[in-house]
């Protein structure tokens, strides 16, 4: 491409708001061979992506057709250069890239998922990220992503998140029980072999906790969610759950006993006034 057609097309990418306009130029000026000398302008395309709050909530927002076309003519170049693009994509930390990352990531897998499954593993380790606690979440966004490479390829899909999961903070595991909780609850979502494993996990998981942990709230509204919208799951394990939730409610009996014994209650002073 030309140097002069070059920097008009970066101005528009890095001012515009026609950003699908400018990476159409981009699709038919630069020959394929040329693209891996480009992968910065990318970069700087996908960093102008604007969504919007719709695609933050997972509901339909306008797409971008023609900057997916030039992600995947580099796939089909240099693959190791697409992947080392998208990667760097995910592993951005701040809740409005991963925002909008995520849902560029679900707009190509509808298109491309070879592009997009080798990244689960770096997609469920972003869910150490921290959030900001404004505006939409951007771990849930993150599980979206998940479940949508989960209905493209579950058992790799399933297999890659069990295998993370070990890996992650407490918070991260707090944040990934939101696919559990979901897939379980989602109808039709989960293979029969993978909805027993998880309810199952779920369980053990709850048993294992302590129960002031963050995580055994967590778990306890996951468990919550998912039986009440599809209690098969948790028929096998009924005795179970009913066993931790007299053990949990005897140890928090005993928990405020223990507090009121610390701190007895304050006697009231009774105050004589002579007349």
């Amino acid at each position: 491409m030309p140097g002069f057609a070059r920097q008009q097309v970066l101005r528009i990418l890095r001012q515009g708001p026609h950003l699908d306009a400018a990476a159409s130029v981009l699709n038919l000026a630069l020959a394929p061979t040329e693209l891996p000398a480009y992968a910065a302008d990318l970069t700087t395309l996908l960093s102008r992506l604007a969504y919007g709050q719709r695609a933050g909530r997972g509901e339909a927002a306008p797409g971008y057709p023609q900057v997916l076309e030039p992600v995947q003519r580099l796939a089909r170049a240099n693959s190791g250069a697409a992947q080392r693009l998208l990667a760097a994509q995910v592993q951005l930390t701040s809740q409005a890239d991963r925002l909008r990352v995520q849902a560029f990531l679900q707009e190509l897998l509808a298109v491309a998922p070879t592009l997009v499954l080798p990244l689960t593993e770096l997609v469920v380790q972003s869910l150490e990220f921290m959030e900001d606690g404004y505006g939409d979440s951007a771990d849930r966004a993150t599980l979206r992503t998940l479940a949508a490479c989960y209905r493209q390829a579950p058992d790799p899909t399933l297999a890659t998140i069990q295998r993370v999961r070990a890996t992650l903070s407490d918070a991260g595991q707090v944040a990934l029980l939101g696919f559990s909780g979901r897939a379980l609850a989602e109808e039709e979502l989960l293979l029969p072999a993978h909805a027993t494993l998880l309810a199952g996990q779920l369980v053990a998981d709850l048993a294992a906790a302590p129960l002031a942990a963050p995580r055994h709230q967590a778990l306890v509204k996951a468990i919550d969610r998912a039986a009440h919208r599809a209690p098969v799951h948790f028929a096998p394990h009924f005795e179970a759950l009913l066993g931790l939730l007299i053990a949990a409610s005897d140890q928090y009996h005993a928990f405020t006993q223990h507090q009121a014994a610390l701190h007895p209650a304050t006697p009231t002073l009774t105050y004589f006034y002579g007349g």
